[in-house]
């Protein structure tokens, strides 16, 4: 295999470019590959896992539950910020040159493919506006949940507009509606669902779930979502949701949801909780570091703060008293005012002892 394997089959530029270039075909190709356990040798899916830092309860789960444990290995390598060269490091030192040889060339068409991207990310100092609200106002623009659905479910996504947008004050990212035009849209939607979007809801359909046109972008976005959303993060970023009564749950949705609980919309029994369901699991408060609320949150917060304000200036405003004469005098009465006002009262009061005894009345009168 030559003196040195790793000039041979690694290019240096590959220890510069991140995991997530790699394309869901050659991520599938790699769990073919990985995916068969071998225990004498363990250079399957296990040690790379085991390289990447993921603790042993993790890899004792995925062995026992995940019929592909290596997309979950490759999501895990991707939110870890891994490169392309040094997951490949870790296959050429188990000696995994089949690997290299059946895959290696659609490795190198995807690492090619993300340059472009990756030097577009470099050259520019600052980042160019995603959607046509950063065009109009000069800002970032945030959202409180990124779509991802196919272009024959636009009925749903109308409905989901007026019922989440117009009715309950949420901002949702609609990509056809709300991205420039023009940019490279995979590198757009990672950057929205990255930082300016604080859920992603996920439009189940028949169309969705068997699309071949546009497989590639909606697998896509998927991925991305469910890379920033573990199954142990409380963040609960996806928010799946069924539209299609063909579609039934669990067998027809895909695999990489199946540990989120999915809002059922085509259900007629449960469509009534549906909107509320819908309503709280966007509002609920997220796990991120950043604390972002979303705007729907932030504006609700601004709200209550402005009426939290006007509370305590009420408490100290000064009381208006109305005069017999009908002149009004306004004045502000301290704890100290009402203290000596009541001392005053009692000092100036006589005692029982010294009041004039009352008349008794006829039917008071003892004879």
């Amino acid at each position: 295999m030559g003196d040195n394997p790793e000039q041979q089959y690694i290019p240096e530029s590959y220890y510069d470019v991140p995991i997530r270039a790699l394309q869901p075909s050659t991520r599938h190709q790699l769990g073919l590959h990985l995916n068969l356990v071998n225990d004498i040798s363990y250079n399957d899916w296990r040690i790379v896992a085991e390289r990447i830092g993921m603790q042993l309860l993790e890899i004792q789960g995925l062995e026992q539950n995940s019929t592909n444990p290596t997309s979950a290995v490759l999501l895990r390598a991707t939110q870890k910020n891994i490169t392309v060269g040094a997951f490949l490091k870790i296959l050429l030192e188990k000696e995994r040159y089949d690997i290299f040889e059946d895959i290696g060339k659609k490795i190198e068409e995807d690492v090619k493919a993300y340059r472009p991207i990756q030097l577009a990310e470099a050259s520019s100092s600052s980042e160019a506006p995603l959607t046509l609200g950063e065009l109009k106002t000069g800002k970032k623009e945030y959202f409180d949940a990124f779509t991802s659905y196919h272009t024959n479910d636009w009925e749903f996504l109308q409905e989901l507009i007026e019922r989440l947008e117009k009715e309950r004050g949420f901002k949702l990212c609609i990509p056809d509606r709300d991205l420039c035009a023009g940019l490279i849209e995979n590198d757009a939607t990672a950057k929205l669902i990255k930082s300016r979007c604080k859920r992603v809801i996920i439009v189940l359909s028949a169309s969705y779930i068997g699309a071949t046109d546009l497989e590639a972008k909606l697998r896509w976005q998927l991925q991305v979502a469910q890379s920033l959303a573990p199954v142990a993060d409380t963040m609960h970023k996806l928010v799946p949701v069924v539209i299609d009564a063909v579609i039934k749950i669990p067998e027809d949705v895909p695999e990489i949801l199946l540990p989120y609980n999915v809002c059922d919309y085509a259900r007629p029994t449960v469509r009534e909780w549906f909107w509320e369901r819908m309503e709280l699991s966007l509002a609920a408060p997220t796990t991120d570091r950043s604390g972002y609320k979303g705007p729907r949150q932030e504006r609700l917060g601004k709200r209550e703060s402005e009426n939290s304000e006007q509370r305590t200036r009420s408490r100290t405003d000064p009381i208006t008293i109305t005069a017999s004469n009908g002149d009004r005098s306004r004045y502000q009465r301290s704890e100290s005012d009402i203290v000596r006002s009541q001392s005053t009262f009692y000092r100036e009061t006589p005692s029982l002892s010294t009041r004039t005894p009352k008349k008794k009345h006829w039917w008071s009168r003892k004879d």
